[in-house]
């Protein structure tokens, strides 16, 4: 990849990134500054998901990004003022102090910086007195100052309108985006027990992965998918599930191409994987093949409709489509096989009646929480 194109995918996936802060879907804008980073490390991506890493309590993750950020522009007054919040969050308040004193030195006029240090200054004097006097105030009880943070800023021309779209049917609720290795599709058949190789080369890329070593995690799904496929049919839901996996990281180094074959290969064996959807949608979108894009997010919302990547992503799509296309955008919507294979699992399940959808859709969004909290 040239350099022009690392650096057009890098501000591509940073105004998503944008857009995602904008609509408050945190988790989609932190893993789009990932992206772009990954392409072209930049003090702005690095700013910027560092913010987002502070709206997710991930405070040590925004002390890191800002560091990183403030290593390649030393005087940047933004890292230096988001990493003061995330020093105060952390209880290193003397660090906190330091950094708005740099901001001072660098912008002597900085009315953020004046107040938030004259503040803290102020909290931590009370905590001394009361501390000495034996008195109950404890430094950082919730009533105590809070560090403001300076928000991303939308892009020229960008952002999520507000208003009703025919793109979706459904009310958004806030749903996990797929960030991490899947778990099983609630309306798979039954996983069988992995032979203990598999499962250990699983365990090792779980663990990659969870750790930002996405290479290595790819390696390891790999090798297991490699054993496993000579095992036979019956572990088609957790070759299914591997490949899912595999293009999580696919997805997380920037190689979209490779992660919407995963991602097919997998729907081909688990139709109603929403994560795999997900995935393969956020790949086109990335690779700016819009009408893949949506056609991805609308069978996802068809699956679950409380995915809120999806109805997101489909009302930004569908106002591009008709943009470009017009009234008949719709039209120019290509045909998508694994859809066919979804609506045809989901009429074989009993779920296309209106009455076991609600408890597929309760299923499902249990089984995206516990995810959720495992990796």
């Amino acid at each position: 990849m040239s350099a022009a194109d690392k650096e057009r995918n890098a501000n591509r996936e940073r105004e998503k990134g944008n857009e995602a802060y904008k609509a408050g879907s945190y988790k989609e804008a932190y893993d789009n500054y990932t992206r772009s980073i990954n392409f072209l490390p930049t003090a702005a991506a690095y700013n910027n998901r560092a913010i987002t890493a502070i709206k997710l309590s991930r405070f040590s993750d925004a002390v890191s990004d800002c560091n990183a950020a403030l290593k390649l522009e030393p005087t940047n007054t933004k890292g230096l003022l988001r990493r003061a919040h995330a020093y105060k969050s952390l209880k290193q308040t003397a660090d906190a102090i330091a950094d708005l004193q740099k901001v001072l030195q660098l912008e002597p006029f900085n009315e953020a910086a004046k107040s938030e240090l004259e503040a803290i200054q102020k909290e931590s004097a009370k905590a001394k007195s009361d501390a000495t006097s034996g008195g109950s105030s404890q430094q950082g009880s919730g009533k105590g100052f809070r560090v403001p943070v300076q928000e991303v800023r939308e892009p020229a021309g960008g952002g999520r309108g507000s208003g009703s779209s025919s793109s979706r049917d459904a009310t958004p609720m806030h749903a996990p985006p797929p960030s991490g290795p899947a778990p099983p599709n609630p309306l798979s058949e039954e996983l069988l027990p992995l032979p203990p190789r598999v499962q250990k080369l699983k365990e090792e890329g779980n663990a990659f992965f969870k750790a930002g070593r996405y290479a290595d995690a790819e390696t390891k799904y790999t090798a297991a998918l490699t054993e496993l496929e000579k095992a036979g049919k019956e572990h088609e839901p957790s070759i299914a599930l591997l490949l899912s996996n595999r293009a999580a990281c696919l997805l997380k180094n920037g190689d979209s191409q490779r992660c919407i074959e995963d991602c097919t290969r997998s729907l081909t064996l688990s139709p109603l994987s929403v994560k795999s959807i997900l995935r393969r949608a956020t790949a086109y979108d990335s690779l700016e093949k819009y009408p893949q894009a949506y056609n991805d997010y609308q069978l996802a919302l068809k699956i679950d409709t409380t995915v809120d990547l999806a109805v997101t992503s489909s009302d930004r799509l569908a106002r591009h489509l008709k943009d470009k296309y017009g009234d008949g955008w719709k039209a120019k919507l290509p045909h998508n096989p694994e859809a066919d294979l979804a609506m045809a699992a989901l009429k074989n399940s009993g779920t296309s009646q209106e009455g076991s959808k609600e408890a597929m859709y309760d299923r499902s969004r249990e089984s995206g929480n516990a995810h959720t909290k495992k990796v």
